[in-house]
């Protein structure tokens, strides 16, 4: 098995359009809170103004971009993650991989993190097996409003040691 490394994201078109493409996958869509297609002429925007504020990284393999993962601060040193694998990598067991990668990326970079969590669609079995294999625990089920809907989700953390 080919050896996966977390690099930064960078501010430029390519890596925004990568993301936005990945993002608008139909399966993606389905587990994310916001599931709205993303068009680039508003998304550049978002991604140029927004996702620097926080950790936007690719785990890359045999030098091509795999996945994304993104951490947001939700609290002094409480970030929460996301993580977005697209269709040709999915299956193939790497998003728990890719998350200890990040996970290890995050705890030597960014030294005031002390826990990460993790929300997550009820539905959505695969992410839940794969933050489990990456060490999350389990904290609770729950409901976020979204919209005009309440979400069912569950909540994972993780506490870097």
């Amino acid at each position: 098995m080919s050896k996966i490394s977390i690099v930064p994201a960078q501010k430029c078109d390519e890596d925004g359009k990568l993301i936005m493409n990945w993002r608008n996958d139909e399966t993606t869509r389905k587990m994310f809170y916001n599931n709205k297609v993303k068009i680039w002429d508003t998304f550049k925007t978002e991604f140029y103004e927004c996702y620097f504020k926080n950790i936007p990284l690719f785990a890359v393999m045999d030098n091509k971009k795999i996945s994304f993962v993104s951490f947001v601060k939700e609290e002094k040193e409480v970030y929460s993650i996301s993580i977005n694998i697209p269709p040709e990598n999915r299956g193939k067991r790497l998003a728990g991989k890719i998350l200890n990668k990040s996970l290890e990326y995050v705890q030597s970079n960014y030294k005031t993190i002390s826990k990460i969590i993790a929300e997550i669609k009820i539905e959505n079995l695969p992410s839940i097996k794969s933050f489990l294999r990456a060490g999350f625990v389990f904290k609770k089920d729950d409901t976020k409003k979204v919209g005009d809907k309440m979400l069912k989700i569950k909540v994972y953390e993780y506490v870097f040691k």
